[in-house]
């Protein structure tokens, strides 16, 4: 497809613009390039300042960087450097996608991290909860055996606090273990 185009200082030259198909690539060039704009985009594709006027360039004057109509260009953008809109289009075309790669590749990174990230509070919790059943199944053990020791301890003390009860409560036994004991420190005196 051949166009014409202007150059930055007015001139005409022809130049052959390829599609996406002829370049082997999935990069839209030229009026290729500028139709998908048409029909992806919700964008303006007419000047606002002339709206009968559909972009046909753009400005690459670095204040600018933005599309234009040919009104523009004989007034507002008069001594800017410009391009027919289907070259910059390519041109930023490849730029963005470029962009885009870069991106792409941060955001994969960032993904791996994130993954890795999530792994490792996977790990922990698991370490975490594993601790607390460890800890929980050690004092449940020492809980038992303080349970169990004590109901021997109970157990020990019932036992025995009856037959020294029984002893003391006659009389009788009072009597024996009393003699007992002087007839003890007699021995121990003489």
């Amino acid at each position: 497809m051949k166009l014409r185009s202007m150059s930055p200082s007015g001139s005409c030259r022809k130049r052959k613009t390829t599609t996406a198909q002829e370049n082997g690539t999935n990069t839209p060039n030229g009026k290729e390039g500028v139709e998908v704009l048409k029909q992806n985009q919700d964008e303006e594709i007419h000047c606002k300042i002339h709206p009968s006027k559909e972009f046909e360039l753009f400005c690459s004057s670095p204040e600018c960087m933005k599309p234009i109509c040919v009104l523009c260009l004989t007034t507002i953008h008069k001594n800017h450097s410009f391009d027919v809109i289907d070259a910059a289009f390519g041109r930023h075309w490849k730029l963005i996608q470029s962009q885009v790669e870069i991106v792409k590749s941060i955001m994969n990174e960032a993904n791996k991290k994130l993954e890795s990230a999530n792994n490792q509070a996977s790990t922990t919790e698991n370490q975490k909860q594993a601790a607390a059943e460890s800890v929980k199944a050690h004092f449940n053990q020492i809980r038992e055996w303080i349970t169990m020791r004590e109901n021997e301890l109970l157990e020990s003390i019932n036992t025995s606090m009856p037959a020294i009860s029984n002893n003391l409560e006659t009389p009788e036994n009072l009597a024996t273990l009393l003699s007992t004991t002087k007839h003890s420190i007699q021995k121990i005196e003489s």
